[in-house]
């Protein structure tokens, strides 16, 4: 009679699982060099952006949480301040005199559901490449960056200070804002409006959760729900990332939010900072 070892079987499965996984993050690294190797005139556009604001001071990179004020958007345009945007933060546009200095998706299901509005954002526009390569009838005015969507060894995301590299994906535009802003010279930078904080999702902890206490997940202009299930355990250690990297060149990060649930960064008074 034979017998397995159901403790052997188990372990075949998580090896061959492993296997599985490794496969599929090697096929999303080939295929992001055979987009960068293509598209290379593409991409070599955006090194127009490298280093050209070594002599500004700083930058806001805005989210679309629920504590984002029209008024604060405001005040950055009075003063003058270069802003990242993402997403649909063009709802907002009726109603404020700012416009982001450089606006960007990087969810191509949120992309290709509104492409007609974003089309319309006025400005200079990201898309990764990845975006760019599957999606028809790109109209001018779009720049690309590159990613790698994958960790390998259960590494933290790669933090790139190189426009035409490979930025880390971290699961939020924002990570690709930081490497953006770092890789434009930028040594000083706000997150405002940068929640960390949806109705559900999978937490730091890396388990899935529900909080019926929060009502809205974007700013009072989006009331659409989420594109994506947030990944606040890959978010999280994209921004350990990014403050690493910032602590040892001499860039520091702060966050400008009016509240929410993010504490990798420095805390700071938004009304302060004019």
């Amino acid at each position: 009679m034979l017998f397995v070892d159901i403790k052997n079987v188990s372990l075949m499965k998580k090896i061959i699982e492993a296997i599985h996984t490794s496969l599929w993050k090697v096929k999303l690294v080939i295929l992001e060099i055979y987009r960068r190797i293509k598209y290379h005139r593409v991409l070599k556009k955006s090194l127009q952006f490298q280093d050209i604001y070594s002599n500004e001071k700083r930058c806001f990179i805005i989210g679309n949480g629920p504590s984002l004020k029209e008024g604060d958007l405001e005040m950055i345009s009075q003063h003058g301040d270069v802003s990242f945007a993402a997403n649909r933060i063009y709802n907002v546009f009726p109603d404020v005199n700012w416009r982001p200095t450089y606006y960007g998706v990087c969810d191509i299901k949120l992309f290709n559901n509104s492409r007609n509005e974003i089309n319309k954002v006025e400005g200079v526009k990201f898309i990764p490449l990845d975006i760019y390569s599957s999606s028809a009838n790109i109209k001018d005015g779009y720049f690309t960056w590159s990613r790698v969507p994958v960790t390998f060894f259960n590494q933290p995301p790669r933090f790139a200070n190189k426009i035409t590299s490979c930025f880390g994906e971290g699961g939020t535009i924002t990570y690709h804002f930081l490497q953006m802003a770092v890789s434009m010279g930028f040594k000083e930078i706000y997150l405002l409006g940068v929640d960390f904080s949806f109705s559900y999702g999978i937490g730091p902890d890396g388990k899935y959760f529900e909080d019926k206490t929060i009502k809205h997940n974007h700013h009072s202009k989006d009331n659409t729900p989420l594109d994506t299930v947030p990944n606040l355990y890959n978010q999280i250690r994209a921004y350990e990332s990014a403050k690493k990297y910032a602590k040892s060149h001499g860039i520091h990060i702060y966050n400008a939010t009016r509240g929410g649930k993010l504490e990798v960064f420095e805390r700071v008074d938004f009304d302060k900072l004019f």
